[in-house]
C-alpha cells in the first residue's frame, strides 16, 4: 500500500536548491518553506487519509 505526501520539502545541504540564495542559514530557508505551504491542502489531504477506511 503506496502512502500519500502530505508535505514534501527540501532542506539538504549544498547540493539544494536552497543554498544558492540562503548559503549556511538554514533556519531562513526553514522559515521561508513554512510560510510557503499551502496549509489548505495539508488538510485536506491529512484529512483525506486519516478518513480513509483501510
Amino acid at each position: 500500500m503506496a502512502l500519500p505526501v502530505l508535505l514534501a520539502g527540501d532542506l539538504r545541504g549544498p547540493d539544494g536548491r536552497y543554498y544558492l540564495q540562503y548559503r549556511d542559514v538554514r533556519p531562513d530557508y526553514g522559515e521561508k518553506l513554512w510560510s510557503l505551504v499551502d496549509w489548505s491542502d495539508v488538510t485536506q489531504r491529512f484529512s483525506t487519509v486519516t478518513s480513509a477506511k483501510i
